[in-house]
């Protein structure tokens, strides 16, 4: 298995991390954007929606950093954009909100 290393962001804008994400796990998520912490202006929150339509929230530093794969113990992403059409409905899925 190859090691993907994240693409490094300082800064996060919304407009560019946008998108569909795999985690580690193998889950698909929809990440509508990035969102500013109203008591620190420093700290972003990654604001997403998982295959139910449920939506979350992550420190953005947690969501673009990395954790250890459940399976292999190696240090990969968290989360790796997916970058190609999605199949099946997911992405309609995912961008609506609904199941």
């Amino acid at each position: 298995m190859t090691q993907i290393k994240p693409e490094p962001v300082d800064h996060p804008d919304s407009q560019t991390a946008r998108g569909f994400y795999r985690h580690a796990k193998g889950g698909l998520y929809f990440l509508e954007g990035i969102a500013h912490d109203s008591s620190d202006p420093t700290k972003f929150w990654a604001v997403y929606l998982n295959q139910d339509g449920r939506m979350w929230v992550r420190p953005w530093a947690e969501f673009s950093g990395t954790t250890e794969h459940p399976e292999t113990g190696q240090i990969v992403p968290r989360f790796v954009k997916v970058r190609r059409a999605l199949e099946s409905g997911v992405a309609h899925t995912l961008k609506t909100g609904l199941k």
